[in-house]
């Protein structure tokens, strides 16, 4: 179902109006019915390779059995060095970017404060990241 999580009911009650609200929905629709297929695309692509390869996956695993394991083995063994590092970072940022719309600035206690500056921190964390992915200098686990 379109827009009915607890951000997007927040963002609808935010809006000035009954029409903002609407445009609001009409975009998160939109954009929920762009970017579910693409993802249905991309792991039924990675069904097919690995399926298609069945010797690429690492011995005594099957694509079935280890699914949540496919993505991560594919980005660190099949994508060139700089490509993987680009996704791992910007899976990291955006999972940032999610932690820190939900944490509100108005009335943080100390810790809440300290835990908002640790996650501010985190592109410089995702830029390390990509460099050490980009030499090659962290190894995928086997």
């Amino acid at each position: 179902m379109v827009g009915s999580d607890q951000m997007a009911i927040q963002r609808y009650l935010a809006t000035r109006d009954a029409v903002a609200a609407r445009r609001a929905l009409f975009t998160t629709a939109c954009t929920e019915l762009t970017v579910q297929p693409l993802l249905v695309l991309c792991g039924l692509a990675l069904l097919g390779f690995f399926l298609a390869n069945p010797h690429l996956m690492p011995q005594g695993k099957d694509i079935v059995a280890n699914a949540d394991h496919a993505l991560p083995f594919f980005i660190m063994n099949y994508l060139p060095a700089g490509i993987a590092g680009l996704v791992v970072s910007l899976v990291t940022c955006i999972a940032a970017g999610v932690l820190l719309s939900m944490l509100p600035v108005q009335g943080m206690s100390r810790a809440a404060k300290w835990a908002c500056g640790v996650v501010v921190a985190m592109p410089l964390v995702t830029l390390l990241v990509w460099v050490f992915c980009f030499m090659r200098i962290a190894t995928p686990p086997t």
